[in-house]
């Protein structure tokens, strides 16, 4: 398995072109695997060995350690792509994880502008026609707003021509 586990790193280096932090956190996540299923002193099991039903319980094992959802699925994603990739090199007929279900990650409520920072961004946008002729920008010259100092600046984006 170790030697599948090597080969599938070099694979998304050199091949997929992966990012030097992606290949990390997926040898880290591939390596917590290889060291659940295999305690100290025993040898890691054949990649036919590992089971749909082995991965469940490396997903309950990192569930109990208190992880948050969305490591519980980057690691089970560091699962299904690896065994994919066996899958493709013919070393597995089947992708054990394939069926493992991805814990259900919580949506997040989008922030939004307080009434005083929607005032001051409105204001700000109504400036914008003092500054352009015709008195505004089209729709598909839009406008960009800049979070960090508070949608205080606002500064128009694309062409305009006076008519």
């Amino acid at each position: 398995m170790k030697e599948a586990l090597a080969k599938y790193l070099e694979y998304l280096q050199s091949v997929r072109n992966s990012s030097p932090h992606t290949v990390l956190n997926y040898r880290k996540d591939l390596e917590q695997f290889v060291a659940f299923l295999s305690p100290p002193g025993v040898r890691p099991p054949a990649l036919t060995g590992v089971t749909h039903g082995l991965i469940r319980e490396f997903v309950a094992h990192l569930h109990e350690q208190g992880l948050k959802k969305s490591s519980i699925a980057r690691k089970l994603a560091a699962l299904r792509s690896f065994f994919k990739y066996c899958v493709r090199e013919g070393h597995l007929k089947e992708n054990p994880a394939r069926l493992v279900p991805t814990p259900k990650l919580p949506k997040r409520i989008p922030s939004v502008l307080s009434a005083e920072e929607m005032n001051g961004f409105l204001n700000d946008l109504g400036g914008m026609g003092q500054a352009t002729p015709g008195g505004g920008c089209k729709f598909q010259e839009g406008a960009i707003a800049s979070r960090d100092d508070g949608y205080r600046s606002v500064r128009q984006t694309g062409p305009w021509r006076a008519n």
